[in-house]
């Protein structure tokens, strides 16, 4: 039911945007959009897997777990083939759970949801800083640039008040959800266990944190040379808010891998830039055709990694 359920958002925004754009006008500005400039994008990738690796691969060492950075690097591509073949957008950290977990599956579990933690939180980062200058340079209406600025802030102290908390603090938050399904209290244990695993240990919060704002950098860089291959004129700055809270928004789970989310959110977002319609779905599909292509990477290195072991 679910599934079904996501289906119908996909194609229902699918429908929706589609009927602001013009089939014909996308596909032509796919075709005349410069293939050196998405060459650079798609390469660009690979620098951003190994910002990822290194992330992930500090996350593991802070719990004695030390793989190898080969592996995790093969792993984490295999993960964007899961990305792509499961309908949700966590397949990947499932993939990796899985490749890790032969050391210990807490470790492994801790360093995924502490990723996905960090990873937020460099993006919300961004576009708390993009939003700033958004606001003040018309792009984006004031109040609205203020309205979702202030969300971002109140998230962000949220996720770092949760890091300073001492072990009572974690007690007391345990107990504001034991009303809850046993299910979910055993998820959101296990999540406050992540949290309490890196409490006190700065070293790895900020190195961290740093391969996440480096990431960010990388996956702004990616957006930003599509839309040049695209011929935007939007100024680099804007992509500082566009590009997060595009992708904060594509990892709800309410569609098929963010199809439909992901068209509606960038002719939205690019629309404040007087971007069309059109443009704006021909630049979401191009941002996914390359996102395909490392999934089907990923799915060859997946394939040979079985086939080595037999």
């Amino acid at each position: 039911m679910r599934t079904l359920l996501r289906v119908c958002v996909s194609v229902g925004l699918i429908a929706v945007v589609l009927s602001r754009a013009e089939l014909a006008e996308v596909g032509r500005l796919m075709a005349e959009a410069s293939m050196p400039l998405l060459a650079v994008a798609f390469m660009s990738y690979f620098v951003g897997y190994l910002a990822s690796v290194a992330r992930w691969s500090t996350l593991l060492a802070a719990h004695e777990v030390r793989p190898g950075f080969g592996y995790l690097y093969s792993s984490f591509m295999i993960g964007m083939f899961f990305n792509q073949l499961l309908p949700t957008t966590v397949g990947g950290d499932v993939a990796r759970y899985h490749y890790t977990s032969g050391a210990s599956r807490a470790a492994a579990f801790s360093a995924v949801i502490m990723d996905r933690i960090f990873g937020m939180v460099a993006l919300m980062m961004f576009a708390l800083a993009g939003l700033m200058v958004a606001g003040r340079s018309g792009g984006m209406p004031l109040e609205l640039a203020q309205a979702v600025a202030a969300l971002l802030a109140v998230g962000l102290l949220a996720i770092g008040t949760i890091f300073m908390l001492p072990a009572a603090g974690f007690d007391r938050l345990r107990g504001l959800y034991r009303w809850l399904p046993a299910a979910v209290v055993a998820l959101l244990d296990k999540m406050l266990g992540a949290f309490a695993a890196f409490r006190g240990r700065r070293d790895v919060v900020l190195a961290a944190l740093a391969w996440s704002l480096l990431l960010q950098c990388v996956v702004i860089g990616h957006y930003y040379v599509v839309g040049l291959a695209l011929g935007l004129t939007v100024p680099f700055y804007a992509y500082v808010f566009i590009v997060p809270l595009a992708i904060v928004v594509m990892m709800l789970p309410i569609s098929i891998n963010a199809i439909g989310v992901r068209e509606s959110a960038f002719v939205y977002l690019l629309g404040l830039y007087d971007v069309a319609p059109s443009t704006g779905v021909a630049f979401s599909w191009l941002v996914y055709a390359l996102i395909l292509g490392h999934g089907l990477l990923g799915g060859l290195v997946f394939a040979s990694v079985r086939r080595a072991r037999g």
